[in-house]
């Protein structure tokens, strides 16, 4: 629990220092630590069609 919420405050300082291909990624690792199949399978299926 404490690993997300330190990937939590990344995401953040990742936004604010407007590096949002890093804050993107991040959000991905997140939606996998926590189980989030549905939204890391639509993230996965959206980057595959660019």
């Amino acid at each position: 629990m404490s690993e997300n919420i330190k990937l939590i405050n990344r995401i953040y300082d990742h936004v604010e220092n407007g590096d949002t291909d890093k804050a993107v990624f991040a959000c991905l690792r997140l939606s996998r630590n926590i189980g989030d199949v549905f939204n890391t399978t639509i993230f996965v299926t959206v980057q595959r069609n660019f």
